[in-house]
């Protein structure tokens, strides 16, 4: 899921950036967070032996936590947020095995920008 929104006008950008550099930089902090706490609980069969994995619709269990490990955000300019989900399992959990964990944050986020809690993320 990505929407791009361009806008080059020099002076509009250097007019908003000081105000909306930091509200960028938090929410994109802010959706890592989000994406980290929806992940399951690590389930186990017998104890150390074997895993449980998520029903279709849950946000994926703990297996070794490297997926939310590799949870990485990026600036690419001031007004440009990035999260890149670093592991080649992300996309294939999230869209084929329907395990969700990276559209459910951007709803939360979304959900709270539209409640007027912008630059609020603490």
């Amino acid at each position: 899921m990505r929407a791009i929104v361009i806008y080059n006008n020099a002076e509009m950008v250097s007019a908003v950036k000081p105000q909306v550099a930091p509200i960028i930089h938090d929410a994109t902090e802010f959706l890592r967070l989000l994406a980290i706490a929806s992940f399951g609980l690590a389930k186990s069969g017998r104890r150390g032996r074997f895993r449980q994995a998520s029903a279709p619709g849950e946000s994926p269990a703990i297996q070794s936590g490297n997926l939310f490990r590799k949870l990485i955000t990026s600036y690419p300019n001031q007004l440009t947020g990035e999260l890149l989900a670093d592991t080649p399992y992300a996309r294939i959990l999230e869209e084929e095995l329907n395990r969700p964990f990276i559209k459910p944050a951007i709803e939360k986020l979304i959900d709270r920008f539209n409640a007027g809690q912008l630059g609020s993320f603490a």
